[in-house]
């Protein structure tokens, strides 16, 4: 779980999954962008695959905020195997 809860008291899961998911949309939204602009050349270059992890790092971590805040509503006490996996990739 501490992958997946906020690392500081005041800040809630809610509050982690709002700023992850805003993060995750608005650099899908430009990859897309460049993508669609430049095309398949820019991957040639080694920061369009950092920006691409990036992406990739924030999709994973707005996905185990969802089941973060999923597992707290139910009240569940431990995260399930295929969630523990995810956070240590995370």
């Amino acid at each position: 779980m501490s992958a997946t809860a906020p690392s500081m008291q005041h800040v809630g899961p809610g509050t982690l999954l709002a700023f992850r998911a805003s993060v995750f949309t608005g650099t899908f939204w430009m990859l897309l962008q460049s993508a669609f602009y430049e095309g398949t050349p820019c991957l040639r270059f080694f920061t369009v695959w950092n920006f691409i992890i990036l992406v990739i790092f924030f999709a994973l971590g707005t996905a185990l905020s969802c089941s973060c805040c999923r597992e707290v509503a139910t009240l569940k006490p431990l995260p399930s195997q295929s969630h523990r996996f995810a956070a240590a990739v995370h």
